[in-house]
């Protein structure tokens, strides 16, 4: 028999904990969650959050994936793949994650597909965009042999599978009313992203008050600069 073991089987997944409150997102989180959670509504196999560089795709799949930790016994994995440079690697990443030990020679996918048969978990694919082809490829193996398997992705670009559902994100308002879903406070007509800005300024040591009405001025054309 191949050795295919997982050295922690109590103790299933590998999150990280969040460092800081969690702005805005609502509705997107909202759509996620009923998206992946079966409890919620009927679960998709395969999900995307799609948008540009730095527009907040990976934190808000984690903080979606942390929600529906429940509704997966055999956890969720958080693959990181901007490490990645080279194409054909993903299923090893993944193999890993999982922290899986295979000694055969078998193809990576099929040590991953016989573990996970009969398991409930979903993986997560952080930044699938400089290996798209190789990302759809392990996705649509994987999810076409393990019926308990959902698969979250973040990228710049979806990997245009069938049944994909893909959640378009755009960057957060600059103005509105802040504080909407979030865990950060209130800044008076502030939007996510001064609220953000505020938040972030604040751990470095320079507030931003609720009534420095130029510093918010200020905040907000910088957001509105970097969008």
């Amino acid at each position: 028999m191949p050795d295919t073991t997982h050295p922690n089987p109590g103790n299933l997944g590998n999150l990280p904990p969040e460092t800081h409150s969690f702005v805005g997102r609502r509705t997107e989180l909202a759509r996620l969650r009923a998206a992946l959670d079966p409890g919620v509504g009927p679960a998709a196999r395969l999900v995307s959050v799609v948008g540009v560089g730095g527009v907040g795709k990976t934190r808000l799949a984690l903080r979606a994936a942390a929600e529906v930790r429940d509704a997966y016994p055999d956890g969720v994995w958080l693959a990181e793949l901007s490490p990645l440079h080279t194409a054909g690697l993903v299923d090893l990443a993944v193999m890993e994650t999982l922290r899986l030990a295979d000694q055969s020679t078998r193809p990576v996918t099929d040590v991953i597909i016989e573990w996970a048969h009969g398991r409930r978990l979903l993986i997560v694919l952080d930044s699938c965009e400089h290996l798209l082809a190789d990302c759809a490829k392990v996705a649509a193996a994987l999810l076409s042999r393990v019926p308990g398997l959902r698969i979250l992705v973040t990228s710049r670009e979806r990997l245009a599978l069938p049944g994909e559902e893909v959640l378009h994100l755009e960057p957060l308002p600059v103005d509105g009313h802040a504080g909407d879903g979030s865990d950060a406070g209130d800044l008076g007509a502030a939007g996510d992203a001064v609220a953000l800005f505020a938040e972030r300024a604040a751990a470095a040591g320079r507030p931003l008050s609720d009534d420095d009405m130029a510093g918010r001025a200020l905040a907000a054309a910088v957001c509105r600069r970097l969008d």
